[in-house]
Order: structure tokens, then C-alpha cells, then sequence
């Protein structure tokens, strides 16, 4: 029997996928959060998952710090959420990490035009002028006129064979 997960609130289940878990996890670390300490079996059922998958998923919730799973000897193991305070934090820290990568890549940029001696396209589009007719052949001098009517002359006739 497969059992679709019901959020708690809609808001902190996407809360929770836009900080980056799955659905899964989020449905398993949010009934951790509104239930209290579970063990898994209980907590399958309150999340609304597969009991199998679970395990995975709280394995996969403990590797990231954000459960933690207590085993005493001769008992089932316990699992308890830790504040959502560090899933903040690890936002954060991509947040960081993804400004220092946009900065690190808008040098890579500059350091590669001023290699090439490139343009940037904004600047590169500031220097066109756009002529349309007869005053589009105004500033071209004699030579470069004629070059230019002989090169439509020669692409007017290819296109027509």
C-alpha cells in the first residue's frame, strides 16, 4: 500500500523542498519537527511513506545533520530533528558560495576579453549605428562603396542561379 504524504502545512513543506530536500525527506524531517522524536517505524506512518524507504531517507537526513538517530543496546533507535536553524545555515552557506562563484566567473570573463582583446557585447553594441537607404552608404567612402556594390552584385546573382 503506497500512502501519499499529506503535509502538516503547506508552507513549511515548501519551505523545506526549497531549502533543498526531497519531498520525501521533507515530509519525513517535518513530521520529526511537528511529532517529536519517532522511531522510524512510527515515523514512516506519521509522514505518510513507505516504512522501507524511510530508513533511507533518515539515513540520508542524518548524513546532512539534520536528524540524529540515538541507539541504545537492546533498543529500536530513536530519531530526533535538529533545529531548522541549520538548514538556514547550509542555505546560507550556498548562498555564499554561489555569490563567490558568480564573482570568481565575472573575472574569468574580463581576465578572457582582455586576453582576446574582445569587446564586452553591451559596449560592442554601443559603438554600431544603424543607417537605413541611401544614407546607409553616406559615410562609406568611394572605394568601400564599390566594394560593397559588387559584393550585393555577387550575392544577388548566387542567390538567383
Amino acid at each position: 500500500m503506497v500512502m501519499r504524504y499529506k503535509p502538516i502545512s503547506e508552507v513549511s513543506r515548501q519551505a523545506l523542498v526549497w531549502a533543498g530536500l526531497s519531498d520525501t525527506q521533507a515530509a519525513v524531517y517535518e513530521a520529526l519537527i511537528h511529532y517529536g522524536p519517532q522511531k522510524a517505524t512510527k515515523l514512516a506512518f506519521l509522514a505518510g511513506v513507505p516504512r522501507t524507504l524511510s530508513y533511507k531517507v533518515l539515513d540520508e537526513l542524518v548524513a546532512q545533520g539534520l536528524v540524529i538517530k540515538k541507539d541504545e543496546s537492546r533498543a529500536v533507535s530513536v530519531f530526533f530533528p535538529v533545529h531548522p536553524l541549520k538548514l538556514k545555515e547550509r542555505l546560507d552557506k550556498q548562498i555564499t558560495e554561489a555569490q563567490d562563484a558568480k564573482v570568481a566567473l565575472h573575472k574569468l570573463i574580463l581576465d578572457f576579453n582582455a586576453m582576446l582583446g574582445t569587446v564586452p557585447e553591451q559596449e560592442l553594441y554601443s559603438r554600431v549605428a544603424v543607417y537605413a537607404g541611401k544614407a546607409a552608404l553616406g559615410p562609406l567612402s568611394a572605394t568601400e562603396r564599390s566594394t560593397l556594390q559588387k559584393d550585393l552584385q555577387n550575392l544577388l546573382a548566387h542567390l538567383q542561379k
